[in-house]
């Protein structure tokens, strides 16, 4: 309880903006919870292949990763009010079009609009934070804002399984398909009007610049500039091994052992719940450790895991260890995530997130057709081996790179 209390506690001790933008992003993310586990299933329904389908995911990660940087750039000086309500507003306008599209190449053209529409959220909610927020109350600001997500995705996959069900006597066209497009467009417009919290958000305090940690300028920047590069190497290593597996779970669970939505929807579940604790506890991990080992600590013990999935035919077992991976794996995003806002000075945290948001969707629209042609020719078993050994890289990576920058940075040193 001490536990939950403490968090209770900095929670009502965040500014106003970051405790309103927390409300709309726990109804943001139920809602995109709900369209996500259910996109593929009704991509299936539609008749498209499993190549197809994944096609039509890479399209949507290519355009979000290939328009991040220069949204950024032009987002970059702007006020973070007017940006974030019309991503909100276009995301949800291009998911409804989606929803009633069933021509592929059209598929194709709507789901790379949707990678568009929501790069204004993805690239200015880290500098957000950071400008909304003080040094001491980061770390437990960034891993609250993870574990919103998880919670919301949590309950975004529990109703996800079983709204389909619920909605059956108004579905949108014939069978589970129209059953899953109701339940997409009624979750996607929910998102729109919960929108309306975002004209409430206030402009950040001047003094919040002041607060930021200290970061290397003029000459000694060239040391941090340096940084960045590494920073995003480890990134893509780990996007690319994710975008072969991570997007096509669901199938991987309907296609292997032919499970339902509804039972798809309670490993998801049971996954976002351990895996929103596993985020609240980073913080206190990543104070005995540091924000680097914690993740590569939390990352390593995840790899086994990962390996397994490739060597089950239990589905109670491969639930489990999926389960347990999600938790581990993404313990770490918020530690990292404030780690990379602490490395970079203020002008450059748009610019840097946009670089950083855009190593997922690229890796995984690289991926993705390389996932196709895998599930179909060969199931899912090579994938999880590849992707194991593409993060084993990435760990190595990490830890050589950033292993002591932590001890560095605590004496004004800038990583190298």
């Amino acid at each position: 309880m001490n536990f939950f209390r403490n968090y209770w506690q900095r929670i009502r001790g965040f500014s106003f903006n970051c405790q309103l933008f927390l409300a709309y992003q726990v109804v943001w993310g139920t809602a995109f919870g709900v369209v996500i586990l259910l996109m593929n299933l009704y991509l299936a329904e539609l008749g498209l292949s499993k190549d197809q389908i994944a096609l039509v995911s890479s399209v949507r990660f290519f355009s979000s990763g290939l328009l991040a940087i220069p949204i950024a750039l032009l987002l970059e000086r702007r006020p973070r009010k007017g940006p974030m309500i019309v991503s909100s507003v276009l995301q949800a306008v291009c998911t409804l079009a989606f929803c009633f599209t069933t021509n592929y190449p059209l598929l194709l053209v709507e789901s790379f609009l949707l990678g568009v529409s929501g790069i204004g959220l993805t690239v200015l909610l880290p500098p957000f934070l950071m400008e909304n927020s003080q040094e001491g109350e980061r770390t437990h600001l960034f891993s609250v804002f993870a574990a919103s997500f998880w919670a919301s995705n949590m309950l975004g996959s529990a109703l996800g399984g079983f709204l389909p069900v619920w909605f059956a006597g108004i579905a949108l066209g014939e069978g589970l398909a129209g059953q899953f497009r109701v339940t997409m467009v009624v979750m996607t417009a929910l998102t729109l009007v919960f929108t309306l919290l975002l004209f409430r958000l206030r402009p950040a305090q001047p003094a919040a610049a002041s607060r930021d940690p200290a970061v290397p300028t003029g000459s000694n920047e060239s040391p941090v500039r340096r940084a960045i590069p590494k920073f995003l190497l480890v990134e893509i290593l780990i996007f690319l091994g994710a975008g072969l597996f991570m997007p096509f779970m669901n199938l991987y669970f309907f296609t292997r052992f032919g499970l339902s939505s509804g039972e798809i929807g309670v490993i998801f579940t049971i996954g976002s719940g351990l895996a929103l604790l596993a985020t609240l506890a980073a913080p206190f991990l990543a104070e005995r450790l540091g924000k680097v080992r914690a993740t590569v600590l939390c990352q390593v013990f995840s790899l086994p895991l990962l390996i397994g999935l490739a060597l089950v035919g239990n589905p109670i077992v491969a639930a489990a260890l999926y389960i347990v991976r999600l938790a581990l794996m993404n313990m770490s995003n918020p530690l990292m995530d404030s780690f990379a806002m602490e490395i970079v000075p203020p002008r450059l945290r748009v610019t840097f997130t946009s670089m950083l948001r855009s190593t997922q969707p690229l890796a995984w629209a690289a991926m993705g057709p390389v996932a196709g042609v895998l599930m179909e020719s060969a199931g899912f078993s090579i994938q999880f081996y590849i992707g194991a050994g593409l993060y084993a890289l990435a760990l190595l990576t990490l830890l050589g790179f950033f292993g002591r920058v932590e001890k560095r940075r605590g004496t004004g040193a800038a990583p190298s």
